[in-house]
């Protein structure tokens, strides 16, 4: 008797001992399961136990089901947590899952959050979160903040061009140059530069000259590598302007649209600029693929208008001779190209009579080496008296020849 109940001592302490090293921990390794081969580690994306808990999230995060079936203790568990007390599959739920970028959902607690596997079956596939998060609005990737009604599809006209705002007179010099860092040593009244290139820096030195500064941007064309591209949508955009590599003609009845361009005036308005130049508006006279008619061109410019009055700045009208008449009250310059080339220089004529500037450029062949006799074909048109007009070469760079 004594016998047997020595044996059954002996084997109830080899019991224990045995149960007590099932499972090792390696030093400065994660736990050795038998059925788990070291050369798979880390283990595969629904595991967590041994993951830092700084990566827990996102590798629950894309769970196709809530339920799984785990080797996993029933208690929450970390890398340094040497009390793992089974390892027997049990059905479990997965409570926890990651906020999608898709979302508009930003996590952005410091301290990882501890992930608690529950035995408890999951009866829908929906995986619910009990992650700590703290939800933030998504960041915009605009450039600026509007004022608030700036992006309505429609805009009334602006009242009239008495507000307090630049009001630059008929014969005024200038010079433009949208292409490559700006020579800001050109003597002049008035710069035309490029609204995205161009640096506040650059427009608060001019202005320290005595410099006034107009800021160009294309308000009716898609341009695909201006910084806020992304910003538009697919059914803003028309057809493909011939001539023209990466460019679009845009909706200008657009809702959306509107709301980039008076962006875009408020970006000029924190660059310091005194006036925008808003090209492309003529597409109401070109293959748009979206049927945009002369009074949608009209209406858009008085939206600009009363955008940039509203904001302090002036707007020109950048070529389309046909719509004059319409817009000459809210406009306070004009920007013409070429209208001796074509001999239309009349047309812009009706500004010069409201005592507003015509900054006209002209393109001579042989630009900038251009004979005596081309300049004074440039500079000498009857139609074109009262205009400030420059030569320039094509790509409208620094170089510049007044008339």
């Amino acid at each position: 008797m004594l016998a047997l109940l020595k044996t059954v001592l002996t084997v109830f302490v080899f019991l224990v001992q045995f149960s007590s090293g099932a499972v090792i921990k390696r030093n400065g390794s994660p736990p050795y399961y038998p059925w788990w081969p070291w050369h798979s580690w880390p283990p595969p994306a629904h595991h967590t136990y041994g993951v830092p808990t700084s990566t827990r999230a996102s590798i629950l995060s894309p769970l196709s089901t809530a339920t799984r079936f785990s080797p996993f203790p029933t208690t929450t568990s970390s890398h340094d947590d040497d009390s793992f007390t089974s390892f027997f599959p049990v059905e479990t739920e997965v409570a926890s899952a990651c906020p999608s970028s898709a979302d508009g959902i930003a996590v952005t607690s410091s301290t990882a959050p501890t992930v608690t596997i529950s035995p408890t079956r999951a009866t829908s596939t929906k995986v619910p979160s009990t992650i700590q998060t703290t939800t933030v609005k998504p960041q915009s990737t605009q450039p600026t903040t509007l004022s608030p009604a700036t992006t309505t599809s429609k805009a009334p006209s602006s009242s009239s061009a008495s507000g307090d705002f630049w009001k630059p007179t008929a014969g005024v010099t200038w010079q433009i140059q949208i292409f490559g860092t700006v020579d800001t040593s050109i003597a002049a009244d008035v710069y035309d530069v490029d609204l995205f290139d161009t640096p506040a820096s650059t427009i608060a030195t001019l202005h320290a000259a005595g410099r006034k500064v107009i800021c160009y941007f294309s308000a009716g064309s898609y341009e695909d590598w201006r910084s806020d591209q992304s910003s538009f949508q697919a059914s803003d955009k028309g057809s493909a302007m011939q001539g023209w590599q990466g460019e679009w003609w845009l909706n200008t009845n657009s809702a959306n649209v509107r709301s980039i361009m008076a962006k875009r005036i408020e970006m000029a308005v924190s660059k310091g600029c005194d006036a925008v130049d808003p090209d492309n508006v003529d597409g109401y006279a070109n293959a748009n693929g979206i049927d945009i008619q002369e009074a949608d061109a009209v209406d858009y410019l008085n939206f600009l208008a009363s955008n940039a009055h509203s904001r302090g700045i002036a707007i020109g009208l950048k070529n389309a001779g046909g719509l004059i008449n319409s817009v000459l009250p809210v406009m306070q310059f004009a920007v013409n190209e070429q209208c001796e080339q074509f001999n239309e220089c009349s047309v812009s004529k009706p500004f010069i009579d409201a005592g507003k500037p015509v900054f006209h450029i002209e393109y001579p062949d042989g630009a900038p080496n251009i004979s005596p006799e081309a300049k004074i074909a440039s500079c000498s048109v009857p139609a074109a008296s009262g205009f400030s007009t420059v030569l320039k070469t094509n790509d409208l760079s620094a170089w510049v020849d007044p008339c």
